[in-house]
């Protein structure tokens, strides 16, 4: 694993009081622990939380899965009847992700072309890297986002992602994201956005070969996510967001990005929510139906119900007075 995975791995054995390590039963031999241990260990958890419903919802995920991966190591080796651990359920918090409405998103695209002076436009590799930081920055930040936009990449592609990785099929475009230190099979995706072909050449041009995301960063092959771009990117992004006078209840992040990607996409072709098609969609997107019914098309359904509402409903005659007389 990465260098990044092998921290958070021992940080999830090592840490001080929450740490694997540092519960009694972890002194046990693998067989002996108990229902009642786990459970234990995940009422302490909680108790880590603010309180409100599904707050160590991510953390007990996290060491239920290394817990996992613990027991298929010993079952395979040493015993071969073990029986699985049980876990309590663990609930989420029910709230909407991030994302960028249609107009936020509009805004904050042409906020970075303006800060970039128009620099996102078809330019040369040698003009690109004859840019001063200060608008070449931009660029970058332009590039990485019409690739999560497109392309429905994932956070920690951004760092890995190449030029070579892409193949051209005259009018459209896929790309193969290789396969990952963390033995993730590799995965084709090609954008549905008919704009996706034009807006990939045009990046193309600038960046040839190599990296396309802050190619000016450097980073170690096979090790890119410890590098900073991601962090870098993050940064950008923030700060044009508080220029575009965006306001979010939750900080913004790529995270944010491939959720404005797969929502609005849903939300503009809606036969995308049919079920063969939603099948493709999360195929292509690298993600599961279930994950697109529940963090999408749920909230994106109430919307549209609510808007018919809204128009469909007569207001009641005294609501419209605006004032009253007596």
């Amino acid at each position: 694993n990465s260098d990044r995975n092998k921290r958070d791995r021992l940080n999830q054995w090592n840490a001080k009081e929450w740490g694997i390590a540092s519960q009694k039963w972890s002194r046990k031999s693998i067989d002996e622990i108990t229902p009642s241990d786990i459970h234990e260990y995940f009422l302490f958890l909680d108790s880590r939380g603010d309180g409100t419903q599904g707050s160590m919802a991510q953390q007990k995920e996290n060491q239920r899965t290394i817990l996992n991966k613990l027991h298929k190591e010993a079952k395979l080796s040493d015993f071969p009847s073990l029986r699985p651990f049980s876990f309590p359920k663990i609930t989420r918090k029910k709230t909407q992700v991030e994302h960028f409405y249609s107009d936020e998103w509009d805004l904050l695209i042409n906020k970075i072309i303006e800060l970039s002076e128009g620099n996102t436009k078809e330019i040369s590799k040698e003009y690109y890297q004859s840019l001063p930081n200060n608008l070449r920055q931009w660029v970058d930040l332009y590039d990485a986002l019409m690739l999560m936009w497109f392309f429905y990449l994932r956070p920690e592609d951004i760092p890995r992602i190449q030029t070579e990785w892409f193949t051209d099929r005259s009018n459209w475009i896929y790309v193969k994201l290789e396969k990952t230190k963390q033995d993730r099979l590799s995965q084709e995706t090609e954008h549905f956005r008919p704009d996706g072909y034009d807006n990939f050449k045009k990046i193309q041009i600038r960046k040839p070969a190599g990296y396309l995301s802050f190619p000016s960063i450097p980073r170690k092959s096979g090790a890119e996510n410890d590098s900073n771009v991601g962090e870098t990117a993050n940064r950008l992004l923030k700060e044009v967001v508080k220029l575009s006078n965006i306001k979010k209840k939750k900080p913004v992040t790529l995270t944010t990005i491939r959720h404005t990607s797969m929502r609005l996409t849903l939300e503009e072709y809606t036969d995308f929510q049919l079920e063969n098609n939603l099948r493709v969609f999360a195929d292509n997107a690298n993600t599961s139906i279930e994950m697109l019914r529940k963090t999408y098309i749920k909230y994106s359904t109430r919307g549209k119900i609510a808007s018919k509402a809204r128009n469909a409903i007569k207001p009641r005659e005294w609501s419209l007075k605006k004032r009253v007389e007596f």
